[in-house]
């Protein structure tokens, strides 16, 4: 079913509707229904994904009336985001300054976009090369941080993608309770996925893609691959051997041998290993 709110509609997920429930001891006022809601029992495990003036709380089931409600309360003003104020140099305890959670405004989503409620963000290579200056994307400071993640649309301009929606993304800004994403960068999930394979859906994978068509075009039959037991080197590897071709996979711990071993590689070898 479908609500307008702030001049945009939206729509509420069929299958949530049967399952959230208020607190026995909630007033029964429209407003305090809908700000009781078992955000567990709406979304599973995703209580993260909605803003904090929220309750989770038990009891008797909501009518699909107050969950209408709760759908339709209107964003908060602001989010926490994360902001980098400089330049890394290295990641250990001096890195500290460089970040900061600050209270940001609320972005608004533009034709062809939506607006996510941020469940989980993934942290990948490129953001620490982001942070140190030396990624493609230029550093400009302050900046928020974050090139992936996961969540719930909760704003959705022109009913690209329908309210409720839960998304794995692309886009610049992850690391916040709040993003906005591009229709094409995004992903529906089903309401079984977890948050956690979710926020790791697209970079990864999408790089271990193009990187097996490269070798495949070239009937490459055997790759070697460093930092073989990252997430990405473990993906590489299932793939590759997925396709028919062997890896060879290169750690920097013997116990991360067996990982890429039980991952599918035909040989690993330990770098810091004198023979």
């Amino acid at each position: 079913m479908y609500r307008t709110v702030n001049g945009l509609s939206k729509q509420v997920a069929p299958w949530a509707l049967h399952a959230s429930s208020v607190s026995e001891n909630a007033c029964h006022s429209p407003l305090s229904a809908f700000r009781t809601l078992h955000l567990h029992n709406i979304f599973p495990r995703c209580l993260s994904m909605f803003p904090r003036r929220y309750a989770a709380v038990s009891g008797p089931s909501a009518t699909p009336w107050e969950l209408e409600m709760f759908f339709q309360a209107p964003l908060p003003e602001s989010m926490r985001a994360v902001i980098v104020k400089e330049k890394v140099g290295r990641f250990d305890e001096t890195c500290k300054p460089c970040f900061d959670v600050q209270e940001v405004p609320i972005p608004k989503a533009k034709n062809g976009e939506v607006l996510v409620r941020i469940a989980r963000a993934q942290i990948n290579p490129s953001d620490t090369s982001f942070f140190k200056g030396v990624y493609g994307q230029k550093l400009e400071i302050p900046s928020r941080a974050g090139f992936e993640g996961c969540g719930v649309v909760v704003e959705s301009a022109g009913d690209a993608i329908p309210f409720g929606t839960r998304v794995a993304f692309r886009s610049f800004g992850t690391w916040a309770e709040y993003c906005t994403a591009p229709v094409s960068q995004c992903i529906a999930l089903t309401p079984e996925t977890e948050w956690s394979n979710a926020a790791g859906a697209l970079v990864n994978p999408l790089t271990v893609f193009s990187m097996i068509e490269i070798a495949k075009r070239r009937q490459v039959k055997t790759i070697a691959l460093t930092a073989a037991a990252s997430g990405l080197g473990r993906q590489l590897i299932r793939y590759a051997k997925a396709c028919g071709i062997e890896s060879i996979a290169v750690v920097r711990r013997p116990e991360q041998m067996e990982i890429c071993i039980a991952e599918g590689a035909r040989v690993a070898l330990d770098s810091t290993s004198p023979t």
